[in-house]
């Protein structure tokens, strides 16, 4: 989120974490971003911003953490709140590891 934030200084990110966030502020804070990066707590199955707000979605390795807690169900509840909140023309990444590198 920072490296995004950095490379393209002209937008906002919005990140959400189910939890976590401390680390995430001590991030932004670190890295005088706070002025263009919001952080909320959130779930990724059940988004609290209104359809057609972001122009792009990016999940960073939160998929895994979805299907271990949720099963297919919460990831296929994922990708439509995703494509709910991508104003039209958007677009989603997702980045996803497998679970040898994930421990790397």
């Amino acid at each position: 989120m920072r490296w995004l934030a950095r490379k393209h200084p002209d937008i906002h990110v919005t990140a959400i974490d189910i939890d976590g966030l401390k680390t995430a502020c001590k991030n932004v804070n670190e890295g005088r971003l706070s002025d263009r990066i919001t952080l909320r707590e959130m779930d990724a199955s059940n988004l609290g911003f209104q359809s057609e707000s972001f122009d792009h979605v990016v999940n960073f390795l939160g998929l895994e953490d979805i299907h271990m807690t949720w099963g297919r169900e919460g990831v296929e509840k994922a990708f439509k709140e995703a494509h709910r909140v991508l104003r039209p023309g958007g677009s989603f990444c997702f980045v996803a590891m497998s679970s040898d590198e994930a421990e790397t």
